[in-house]
């Protein structure tokens, strides 16, 4: 096994292409999925408006003060330092104290789960929102 690193760049690409596949594949053969990822604007809004194309698709959009976005941001990188290498964390240093999060716009149900301090609405709720 090498020891060569990938550039992130490319491996973040090939990831979210493989991730993306892997949904619409399990989809299209008639199976519920639960997909978890920081569903950014940019990479997202495409594949998801793919989806609703083929499934009925929920979104359960996570929120919290931007102030706990950016000290948990900090942490997850002070607790695991070589998260970089696939993350590229160290890239938005620089865009993280005006960063705002864009959730997809898509014609789908929706509900936003506040974190800050457990979950807002509660875990029954969001139950409930995924059965209906």
């Amino acid at each position: 096994m090498s020891n060569t690193i990938l550039p992130t760049r490319n491996f973040n690409l090939a990831t979210n292409s493989l991730f993306f596949q892997t949904i619409e594949n399990h989809l299209k053969a008639g199976s519920s999925v639960i997909a978890e990822a920081a569903f950014q604007r940019r990479l997202w809004q495409e594949p998801l408006e793919q989806f609703s194309k083929i499934s009925l698709l929920k979104l359960i959009v996570c929120s919290v003060p931007n102030e706990v976005m950016k000290t948990r941001f900090l942490e997850r990188i002070e607790r695991d330092p070589s998260r970089d290498k696939v993350h590229a964390d160290s890239s938005y240093f620089d865009q993280l104290e005006n960063y705002r999060y864009q959730a997809p716009e898509i014609e789908a149900d929706s509900l936003t789960l506040g974190t800050q301090n457990g979950y807002n609405p509660n875990f029954e709720t969001v139950i409930q929102f995924l059965s209906c």
